[in-house]
């Protein structure tokens, strides 16, 4: 049984052994809180162009995960989305469900720290691209669907 005591603090924080720790990396610091092994941060849609400034100006490659319902399931089913997760420099919150989820375990995210694409790709284009002179690509892992579009703004 889960008790109080044994439940995550916003306080509380983890860095997996042989994962890249994302702040000695990039310098950029979000609150990181663990839920059943699972790794999740607190990263609004602000924060999210900041790791992406960031990887463009100092020509780094992060791994973004996006953590939704859907994943949390693939994370408990399969041991490549394991894998993938351990290897993630950052995770966000995707789904609106896991924002009172994570409060039952005492994670107390804001609506803000939810971060859906379908939100975040038009605040990106239209905001950080066209100020920062970005071109941006977007490529369909379905081939069938896109193959890729080029957006010059």
């Amino acid at each position: 049984m889960i008790s109080r005591r044994s439940l995550p603090t916003p306080k509380d924080t983890i860095v997996q052994e042989g994962h890249p720790c994302p702040v000695e990396r990039s310098g950029l610091h979000f609150p990181t809180f663990d839920m059943l092994s699972i790794r999740v941060q607190a990263i609004t849609m602000h924060d999210l162009l900041d790791i992406i400034a960031d990887a463009v100006k100092n020509n780094e490659k992060y791994v973004i995960t996006n953590l939704n319902m859907h994943y949390l399931y693939g994370l408990h089913r399969y041991s490549e989305i394991r894998d993938h997760h351990a290897q993630a420099n950052f995770t966000h919150v995707d789904g609106l469900p896991l924002i009172p989820l994570l409060r039952l375990f005492g994670i107390k995210l804001k609506h803000e720290n939810r971060v859906a694409y379908v939100e975040f790709l038009p605040f990106l284009a239209a905001e950080s691209a066209r100020k920062r002179g970005w071109r941006i690509y977007y490529l369909d892992r379905k081939s069938t669907r896109l193959n890729s579009s080029h957006i010059t703004i």
